[in-house]
């Protein structure tokens, strides 16, 4: 719930831009900072793919991934809200392998045996289809993106629906869709809805 909630309102934060000069002076601050953090985390740097992969081979220890559990997702937040352009889909990937590895590091005190690296891959593909809520493409993404046989796809399936489902009841539009206004949805529903007329198909 937490990542759900999270990922959804990095979309919403970065509707709101900095007036006037502020724009220019916002991504030079949120630089500096992301650069002086880099000094000691240099994996807050990049979109997070190979953090990930890094993370899926339980070659993360548990310091730092709670240190960038923190520090990847404010670095992403404050890159969108100052209007540094990047992405949200690589980001919230990473953001869900950090949560998951986490929690596998503690289940795994409860329970000897579970490597954090199959749980990181769970929290991603969780966090992945409750933001872009496309649990399918999340779920053929993650079979791609580590290479492994198919006897995980089972969990996969199971978190991807019930991370998608959590995530429409909570907020229906996805963090792509956060981020436009009520009026630019409506706009956008209103265009759709002439198409078919226009090329004389019956509704």
């Amino acid at each position: 719930m937490l990542a759900i909630l999270l990922n959804l309102r990095i979309g919403l934060l970065a509707t709101t831009g900095h007036p006037g000069w502020q724009r220019f002076i916002a991504p030079v601050i949120v630089l500096g900072l992301l650069g002086v953090a880099s000094v000691r985390f240099p994996e807050t740097l990049g979109n997070g793919k190979d953090l990930s992969q890094l993370i899926f081979a339980d070659q993360v220890g548990l310091r730092l991934l709670l240190a960038l559990l923190l520090l990847k997702p404010l670095a992403t937040i404050l890159c969108m809200r100052s209007g540094v352009p990047g992405g949200l889909f690589t980001p919230s990937l990473t953001f869900g392998a950090l949560l998951g590895a986490a929690l596998g590091y503690a289940w795994s005190a409860l329970w000897p045996g579970v490597p954090p690296g199959f749980l990181a891959l769970l929290g991603a593909c969780a966090v992945l289809s409750a933001t872009t809520q496309g649990p399918s493409s999340a779920v053929v993404l993650m079979l791609e993106l580590t290479g492994r046989d198919r006897s995980f796809i089972l969990p996969l399936i199971l978190i991807a629906a019930l991370s998608t489902l959590i995530a429409r009841s909570v907020e229906p539009r996805s963090i792509y869709d956060a981020r436009l206004s009520d009026e630019q949805i409506e706009s956008r529903q209103n265009m759709r809805d002439e198409e078919p007329n226009e090329i004389g198909i019956p509704q």
